[in-house]
């Protein structure tokens, strides 16, 4: 009979599963790393045994000689394939890393970008949601208001007391109106007569200097006046 597991047993299991999958990836490497250390031991005992051979070529003879560089030739190119793959492995994880961490900054502006949307969005609805808990705030009042004094002085009195508030604020919004328009309209007819007014008023000073003037001239006692004061000042 199979029974479900738990999270903790889920947990402990993932865990095990990951360790073992570790020291089996240790193990694994360890091994490689051995194995090339002896590829590297072979060769360098060969390169040892060609470098005795030229140092004393009566140690060894021809074929011997010859065994010796094509076993160091295969084991110089088993190395070189060795290290060519394990080259083309890392370049391989680098280019898998690279594009993990392209991925993930891509991946981490795309959050960014949704979580400033959303961040937008939330602040607007706190917003709107703020706005309508005041309207509804006004409204209980208005409300709480408007039953007490259903209660207190009764149905009929309340409604002519509003329509007489609302007649009221009527009525003086269009006297406002008028006045304004009334003063308007007449800032209007100064403005447009202004010009009028004041010819006349050019006319009718022109007008007076010309009386006075022609009364001076008129007047022969001030001609002497006139006279007698010029020929003093010469």
């Amino acid at each position: 009979m199979s029974s479900k597991m738990s999270i903790d047993e889920m947990k402990m299991a993932s865990k095990l599963a990951t360790e073992l999958a570790l020291v089996e990836l240790g193990e694994q490497r360890q091994q490689e790393k051995s194995d090339a250390q002896k590829a590297v031991d072979r060769i360098d005992d060969t390169a040892k045994k060609l470098a005795d051979i030229t140092v004393d070529p009566d140690i060894a003879t021809k074929r011997q000689l010859c065994l010796l560089v094509i076993e160091y030739i295969k084991l110089v190119n088993t190395r070189h394939s060795a290290m060519t793959i394990t080259i083309d492995s890392l370049k391989d994880e680098c280019e898998e890393l690279i594009t993990e961490v392209n991925d993930v900054n891509s991946d981490a502006d795309k959050n960014e970008i949704l979580l400033e949307s959303r961040i937008m969005l939330l602040r607007e609805k706190c917003g709107s949601r703020n706005n309508q808990i005041q309207n509804l705030r006004h409204t209980i009042i208005f409300t709480n208001i408007v039953t007490a004094c259903w209660c207190y002085f009764g149905i009929y009195p309340c409604i002519t007391g509003l329509w007489d508030i609302i007649t009221s604020i009527v009525h003086n919004i269009f006297a406002v109106t008028t006045i304004i328009i009334n003063v308007l309209y007449h800032m209007g007819l100064t403005i447009y007569y202004m010009p009028l007014y004041l010819e006349s008023v050019f006319h009718f000073i022109v007008l007076l200097l010309g009386e006075v003037f022609n009364f001076i001239l008129s007047n022969p006692y001030i001609k002497s006046f006139i006279l007698f004061a010029t020929i003093i000042s010469f």
